[in-house]
């Protein structure tokens, strides 16, 4: 079940990728509200039994960054109260997001293993 939930968090990752580059808005919303939560919880499925620890790490380090990136982009797109150049909080994003899924799959075949 694990392996099916990583699938769907890398299709609606991929998804979100060709929205954003397409630059249609609703629809990186919508993928980025479900990629979240399911790849937090695949995370959990993966990792927690085999290191309670490293799923800790992996989910702070690889969605909880990416959250907080995403949340001071957008405060500087609204309110600009930081007035720089932020876009390379996004491209962080852009990195820290697949390497939460490629982590999830090694730790699904450390599972199976």
């Amino acid at each position: 079940m694990t392996i099916h939930m990583n699938t769907l968090s890398f299709a609606l990752l991929a998804l979100a990728a060709v929205a954003y580059a397409r630059q249609a808005p609703k629809c990186l919303w919508a993928a980025g509200l479900l990629f979240f939560p399911l790849t937090g919880l695949t995370t959990v499925l993966a990792w927690w039994p085999l290191a309670p620890l490293a799923a800790i790490l992996i989910l702070v380090l690889t969605l909880g960054v990416p959250l907080v990136c995403l949340a001071l982009f957008a405060m500087d797109v609204l309110w600009a109260p930081f007035c720089l150049e932020m876009t390379y909080l996004t491209f962080l994003c852009w990195l820290l997001c697949p390497l939460s899924v490629v982590l999830n799959y090694m730790g699904t075949a450390l599972q199976a293993a």
